[in-house]
């Protein structure tokens, strides 16, 4: 069968293209009536619409972007891997196109924004004062974060990680520690900003040493870790680093607040976490749900359409 226009759905029903195209869209006052007797018509004869025309008619592109962290190291890879094929997956079956490009310091968006490329984007890491989250907030384009965002216009997809790193706390607790090493990464991540307040909700005895980034950090970190009952990892790539470093027995409890596949063969006693293909998966629905619903015409706009046929 040959695929079928507006025009052919408009000429067969005896309506005009602008009713027809309204009454597909929902835009526009149009009868229930008329409404109903397009909707069967293009379901009988397996009307799809095209998809340029829509983006153009709309001023969309049905494509979203993923920003994927430039500085991500080998360890994070599947994990973003993973939340970044879980969200092409969700944004194809809501049939939008994904653009991929790099959380830097804007350089990236600031083209992506100029020409238009998305509709909304997904930032896979959430970062304190990001310029990225300013420039979409600004722009009043809608966007997701994987993590917390204090902006308000924020799609903000959280991971839980303060109360992962608070039970675990609770359960090193349990097993006989009072005393605390917590060793953190970079603290513009607010992931590491939600860890420390979960350990820090369970435990007062806690030393908190952060910025920790290559194994000379980690080492000059873990000077005096024989004082302390437990040490805990902010990531799986410090913990991988303790591990490396530091000789066995030295360390009582060593814990990690990211359970890791890294980690699976260790007797390291790692937190719970979220699977970052739901987190993908959730992010680019709640994304798009948040783009189809915004309004295409004012108020006003409205107003002064007359109900048609």
């Amino acid at each position: 069968m040959e695929s079928i226009t507006l025009s052919d759905v408009a000429d067969a029903l005896g309506l005009s293209v602008t009713t027809v195209s309204r009454a597909l869209s929902g835009k526009g006052r149009v009868a229930e009536s008329t409404q109903e007797l397009v909707r069967s018509y293009i379901s009988e004869h397996s009307y799809r619409p095209n998809r340029n025309a829509q983006a153009l008619s709309l001023k969309r592109s049905f494509c979203i972007g993923v920003l994927v962290p430039m500085d991500a190291l080998v360890n994070e890879v599947w994990f973003f891997h993973r939340a970044l094929m879980s969200a092409v997956r969700t944004a194809s079956s809501f049939g939008y196109d994904t653009v991929v490009s790099v959380h830097d310091e804007g350089d990236s968006l600031k083209s992506l924004i100029s020409t238009r490329k998305a509709d909304g984007y997904i930032l896979l890491r959430a970062i304190e004062n990001d310029v990225n989250v300013h420039l979409l907030s600004s722009a009043d384009i809608p966007f997701a974060v994987i993590g917390t965002s204090a902006n308000e216009k924020a799609i903000a997809v959280a991971c839980g990680d303060e109360d992962n790193a608070s039970r675990l706390t609770d359960k090193l607790i349990s097993m006989g520690a009072s005393s605390f090493l917590l060793i953190l990464g970079d603290m513009r991540h607010t992931v590491n900003l939600e860890r420390q307040r979960g350990v820090l909700r369970s435990a007062s005895d806690v030393d908190v040493i952060s910025g920790v980034i290559g194994k000379e950090d980690i080492e000059r970190a873990l000077q005096n870790a024989e004082c302390y009952d437990a040490v805990i990892a902010g990531d799986d790539l410090i913990c991988s680093g303790i591990l490396e470093s530091v000789p066995a027995g030295r360390i009582k409890l060593l814990a990690s607040l990211y359970p890791s596949p890294l980690l699976r063969h260790t007797d390291v006693i790692m937190a719970e976490g979220n699977d970052p293909t739901s987190l993908g998966e959730t992010a680019a629905t709640l994304l798009i749900d948040r783009i189809n619903n915004r309004k295409e015409i004012s108020g006003n706009d409205m107003k002064n359409t007359e109900m048609e046929e």
